[in-house]
């Protein structure tokens, strides 16, 4: 499913800059993998930031974190990224 991600300053970055991007998936964890398929660069930065529960993701501007990635989602979903730095 097309599913839009919008990706917070440091993870553009290393996607070319853009802060949204179009990705694969049919669970959150896919549009993850999707995503680190389509920037490589992306792909230690988002499992180090997983292992240390430093990454936020919200599905359709839910104010609560999805904790479970293995999370549904569907065609016209948003997904937004943000790494907890600090």
């Amino acid at each position: 499913m097309n599913i839009r991600m919008h990706l917070s300053d440091v993870l553009a970055y290393y996607a070319n800059n853009q802060s949204w991007v179009n990705g694969q998936g049919n669970t959150v964890n896919e549009c993850l993998k999707n995503l680190t398929e389509q920037f490589p660069d992306l792909k230690q930065l988002i499992e180090v930031a997983r292992l240390g529960n430093r990454i936020d993701i919200f599905l359709n501007q839910e104010n609560n974190a999805v904790e479970d990635f293995s999370k549904p989602v569907k065609i016209g979903d948003e997904l937004n990224i943000q790494l907890l730095v600090g």
